[in-house]
């Protein structure tokens, strides 16, 4: 078992992509590949299959972080999630007893389809909606055309066909026609935005290896019997043209939509490389990157001020009342300094319970010292608007440039030092380094833990 949980919904009947199997357990597509996800994220798995409706709104309403089997493109209850990088495609069709061979020819006709789908909001286009009655499920969607009921069903086409066996219906086929060619992809909670880009790195990882295609080839390719296009062709030979005019379109969409993602993915690579994925700040090695490139610019801004700070007692707070309330009172620390300085300072994450912040244009001590001071009055108050009965607090060491160093390293060196006065001095407070005190420094032995 695992520190963390995330809790995934989906929908019950949307074999082959996830459903109940023989022996009562989820099984399909999507539900191997978010196991793996899972696991190789070091994560619980909650997952629960339910009807398509009630698994849009648990995401909705905040009781499920994730939601399988969304649409990329037709989806259009997806406002308010955060959709991943598309899985797989399938394509939107029509299926009934009686052929056609436009989707003009369903004008008059009656269409089931399911709830909370895009199929609805695509045939609006069509002004098709008023002659839609919509169900809770798939199985639902295909028995109301086996009984008379409707004409005709939307369904993405592997679906379809898997609901058709399952219930050992030959007379219901699809048409040919074709509705959409659907992206599938994870719809996640809007406010999980890290949990979006951990999944999106899963993806792109289990893709390069090869499991999105083995899982493909398993679950779409192999367990449901897809027709072959040139059957497809000789049984509809009148609509060559048309899906070749089609299949163009969709290629030059898939094209588009790939280079979409490619730079979506490259961009979130590139965030990941530089940012702490707990505070979302600068991470050590990019921020020390970043300052170390601007000290060796030739800027006109002659002062700058590289500041350490630590919070003071922060092992106890993790003791007593556990990580998860500790990186709740970090993520909140880190807020705090993300607000206090402007866009052109760097504020970053050493780890730990350190932070650092280089301050760019500084107009003498008085100007950083004024800062400091404020640092350390707002992070007093973090803990009571977090509802925790601790208190915490912040020592700062502060190096200026040029006057103590012109590179990271000097100034890291001699903030250090300052920081470490000020912990030897009772803590909570700041102190610019000095060097009345640095020759006292270099020969104590650092007794303080830093917390």
């Amino acid at each position: 078992m695992y520190r963390e949980t995330i809790h995934v919904v989906a929908d019950v009947d949307y074999a082959p992509y996830s459903y109940l199997g023989d022996d009562g357990s989820p099984t399909g597509h999507d539900v191997e590949l978010i196991s793996e996800i899972a696991n190789n994220m070091r994560v619980n798995l909650d997952l629960r299959l339910t009807t398509w409706n009630d698994a849009i709104n648990a995401v909705k309403t905040g009781q499920a972080d994730v939601v399988m089997g969304a649409d990329v493109i037709a989806d259009d209850s997806g406002a308010g999630m955060l959709m991943t990088i598309p899985l797989t495609s399938d394509t939107m069709t029509v299926f009934g007893k009686e052929s056609i061979e436009s989707v003009g020819e369903l004008y008059g006709k009656k269409i089931a389809v399911i709830e909370s789908n895009g199929a609805k909001a695509l045939l609006k286009s069509y002004m098709l909606d008023p002659y839609c009655t919509a169900y809770a499920t798939y199985t639902e969607v295909f028995e109301s055309v086996k009984s008379g009921e409707n004409d005709y069903a939307v369904s993405n086409y592997s679906v379809g066909l898997q609901i058709l066996k399952t219930l050992q219906v030959n007379d219901i086929k699809s048409t040919g026609v074709v509705i959409m060619q659907n992206y599938f992809c994870f719809g996640v909670r809007e406010d999980e935005l890290e949990l979006l880009d951990r999944i999106n790195t899963e993806l792109v990882s289990l893709s390069d290896g090869g499991e999105i295609s083995r899982l493909q080839e398993k679950w779409v390719g192999s367990s449901t019997n897809v027709q072959s296009l040139p059957d497809f062709f000789r049984e509809h030979a009148g609509l060559v043209w048309l899906y070749i005019a089609g299949v163009i379109a969709l290629l030059t969409a898939f094209l588009t939509i790939t280079i979409i993602s490619a730079k979506k993915n490259e961009k979130m690579l590139r965030r990941q490389a530089e940012t702490d994925p707990l505070t979302g700040l600068a991470n050590r090695a990019f921020a020390e990157k970043l300052i170390g490139s601007i000290l060796q610019s030739e800027s006109e801004a002659a002062k700058r001020a590289l500041l350490i700070l630590d919070i003071d007692n922060f092992k106890r707070v993790n003791d007593t009342l556990g990580h998860q309330q500790g990186d709740s009172i970090l993520k909140s620390i880190a807020d705090v300094l993300r607000k206090s300085f402007r866009e052109a300072d760097v504020v970053g994450r050493l780890g730990g319970d350190e932070f650092f912040v280089l301050m760019q244009g500084v107009q003498g001590k008085t100007n950083v010292e004024t800062k400091a001071k404020e640092i350390c009055g707002a992070v007093v108050k973090v803990c009571s608007a977090n509802g925790s009965e601790c208190r915490v607090s912040t020592s700062i060491g502060i190096a200026l440039s040029p006057e103590h160093g012109n590179n990271f390293t000097q100034l890291y060196a001699h903030a250090d030092a300052a920081l470490y006065h000020v912990k030897s001095n009772g803590r909570n407070g700041y102190m610019i380094y000095s060097d009345e005190y640095a020759a006292q420094n270099a020969v104590e032995s650092r007794l303080l833990d830093m917390d």
